[in-house]
């Protein structure tokens, strides 16, 4: 049985830009339940 703590967020971020590198990507990283998923730039 999986409990509510041990349940992690899968993040995908769609462009790398400023926006994406310094907010969402660290943000990533930061966050103790979220594995940083997929990542696509155009």
């Amino acid at each position: 049985m999986i409990h509510k703590q041990d349940r992690r967020l899968r993040v995908g971020v769609l462009g790398c830009g400023p926006i994406a590198q310094f907010a969402h990507l660290e943000s990533c990283v930061k966050a103790s339940n979220a594995d940083l998923y997929a990542i696509c730039d155009a």
